[in-house]
């Protein structure tokens, strides 16, 4: 297939720059495989669309407040934007920083009025530099944790506020390993959940490491020469028998998000979904066979995307290509903030 298969015309004003007033006040599309019918909802009635017997997968990692506002040093008015990809050492990080045309090795970047600084030792590539901080003894977590923003996506044009420290955050969120939400479970409320536990639905938790590739534009014009970008996950012994178990019975494995299905069927071998930890580079396309996921709950995504292509090889192109459609005819909020569809 070709990338062009997967685009279409988003009218700018769906892009959702805020969340929902409340979380489960979002909209949800239902989207019946077996009828290849569409109806409409809001969030909050998502516990009648689950039944007794079914195990609710989702993600529980945490997203890292790792975004910086900076200016490099003896440069008036050079404003830097930062953000902490990983942790090379005790002081060290791999950082992108934008404009990278503004640093060079040995630029000096200050950080919280010139609270801290930092020091470019190393250029990786045109995307990422090492980043040494200098932290005169102080706690650089602490130092870290003052000044930094939420990531929230790059196609979001405002800059981040206190309003995404709770909302680009699950209720369930646990690990902090992540520099990109896991969007589908951001719908949901303690209350939501505790409502479908009480019809016998069971909940299982892993966790993947989502990063900045999940927004990664596709450039190429055939699928097939789209690398995908690498993300680490932990599936823990317990969630795989409780998976494998619900196989067994032939019971429905929900999958809350993309990341859910990317986990799930990455750890499959042999039958059986595996503990352990792994590091995915899955690319799921149509006409792809899924083995674990019965249905499938994720939010509306990017023209071009591999979050598309994933959702179209779930629940068929034809029919969730029509239900975007529909969806912008509805005027549901699409990305990160936006609405909901479950495909059962």
């Amino acid at each position: 297939m070709k990338v062009s298969d997967f685009d279409f015309k988003l009218p700018s004003e769906l892009l959702a720059e805020f969340p929902s007033p409340r979380r489960d006040a979002s909209k949800l599309m239902l989207i019946d495989r077996s009828k290849g019918s569409i109806s409409h909802h809001h969030f909050h009635e998502i516990p009648q669309f689950f039944r007794k017997g079914d195990l609710l997968l989702r993600n529980s990692t945490k997203v890292k407040p790792v975004r910086f506002l900076a200016r490099k040093e003896h440069a008036k008015g050079a404003k830097l934007e930062v953000l902490l990809l990983r942790l090379i050492n005790h002081s060290s990080y791999e950082a992108f920083i934008d404009p990278l045309v503004k640093v060079k090795v040995g630029s000096s970047i200050l950080f919280g009025d010139g609270e801290f600084s930092g020091i470019i030792t190393a250029i990786f590539d045109q995307r990422s530099v090492e980043l040494a901080f200098n932290h005169s003894g102080e706690d650089l977590e602490i130092l870290l944790r003052k000044h930094g923003k939420m990531p929230i996506p790059r196609y979001i044009k405002r800059k981040p506020d206190e309003v995404d420290f709770d909302r680009y955050q699950t209720v369930y969120a646990d690990k902090e390993t992540a520099l990109a939400a896991p969007t589908s479970g951001l719908h949901f409320t303690h209350e939501l959940f505790n409502e479908i536990q009480n019809k016998g639905v069971e909940i299982s938790d892993f966790n993947l490491e989502i990063g900045l590739g999940t927004f990664n534009p596709v450039y190429v014009d055939e699928v097939l020469d789209h690398k995908m970008h690498s993300e680490h996950f932990t599936i823990s012994k317990q969630t795989a028998q409780k998976v494998n178990l619900q196989k067994e019975k032939g019971e429905r494995v929900i999958a809350l998000g993309t990341t859910s299905i990317r986990a799930s069927e990455s750890a499959f071998k042999n039958g059986l979904v595996q503990a352990g930890d792994f590091d995915t580079e899955i690319f799921i396309y149509p006409p792809y066979q899924f083995q674990v996921a019965d249905a499938l709950i994720t939010n509306f995504h990017t023209p071009r995307s591999t979050l598309l292509m994933l959702v179209c090889a779930f629940g068929g192109y034809d029919l969730i290509m029509h239900a975007y459609q529909e969806a912008i005819r509805n005027n549901y909020r699409f990305y990160s903030y936006g609405d909901s569809m479950m495909i059962v």
